[in-house]
């Protein structure tokens, strides 16, 4: 073998190494990458871990009515363990409606009615749709329909964080506990956004389809968060009904309206203007100890 021969070969090899080397360190930086993002996990868990120790919390206040007069298609429940909250279903018409948002709304209350980690928040939701979809379909068998199908918003919090989790369409809005500020997390259909899906059967083929938010909310100040099926009517601008809620809101905030009084009057005013859905509405607030209630 010539001395170019052996020069030629002792570059390939050493080319082979150089490439082997790259790639052992391209696998550390992905392991770096990913020891990275479990450390962020665990500074948030120590996070939230620390609030609880030095006791930044909330008092946790809910709320939730309905008028269900139009369709009767509408259903909630309220929620109170360790989490705190309710589920909304809005059934829908021309699908038997009633029957899945009543199916659906009891197997969330029957699920969350034992304690539930958050951590365990996603299997809790998923199992309780599947035995949901199971008591539906031999409902829907008894009474020889093949359609049954409803949306849901499922909302909770542990005094922490909010967890809400939802198919179809409605509303969530966020306010800012001194009602300075508000983000929206869900409009319905009528605005033109797009029905995220929904549950139950159609024509017998079965969906169950949903998405999830998990909001922190402000520790100086809290939040209001407000559910409501579309037929709330809570429209944004300075006439819509988010502008009427708002004003009964900062009454609620100051001391002079419970908060259930706040949705009882919206709603029983929206009853006088005229139902076109059914309607219903709830709200959680997660208050300071000095805030009204």
């Amino acid at each position: 073998m010539s001395e170019v021969e052996k020069l030629r070969r002792l570059l390939s090899n050493q080319e082979l190494l150089f490439n082997e080397l790259v790639r052992k360190v391209g696998e550390v930086k992905g392991l770096m990458n990913e020891i990275e993002e479990i450390l962020d996990d665990a500074r948030r868990n120590l996070a939230d871990i620390r609030n609880l120790v030095e006791g930044e919390w909330f008092k946790v206040e809910v709320a939730c009515k309905s008028v269900n007069e139009v369709h009767g298609e509408d259903s909630f429940r309220l929620i109170d363990s360790n989490l705190k909250g309710f589920v909304v279903c809005d059934g829908v018409t021309n699908a038997n409606g009633a029957v899945a948002s009543s199916t659906v709304a009891s197997a969330f209350k029957w699920a969350f009615d034992e304690f539930v980690a958050p951590a365990g928040l996603e299997d809790t939701v998923r199992n309780a749709l599947k035995d949901a979809l199971a008591e539906l379909k031999d409902e829907l068998k008894e009474k020889g329909f093949e359609s049954s199908a409803t949306t849901f918003i499922l909302a909770l919090t542990d005094g922490l964080s909010f967890y809400i989790y939802y198919s179809g369409d409605g509303y969530i809005y966020h306010f800012r506990g001194d009602l300075g500020a508000y983000a929206t997390y869900m409009l319905p259909h009528s605005y033109g956004s797009q029905l995220f899906g929904y549950v139950g059967y159609v024509n017998g083929r079965e969906f169950s389809l949903y998405n999830s938010i998990r909001v922190k909310p402000c520790l100086e100040h809290g939040s209001f968060l407000v559910i409501g099926t579309d037929g709330t009517e809570l429209e944004r601008g300075p006439k819509g009904g988010l502008a009427k809620f708002y004003e009964k809101l900062s009454k609620v905030k100051k001391g002079e309206m419970k908060l259930e009084e706040c949705i009882e009057e919206y709603l029983e005013n929206l009853k006088k203007s005229g139902l076109n859905d059914d309607a219903t509405l709830g709200v959680i607030w997660l208050r300071r100890d000095n805030d009204e209630c």
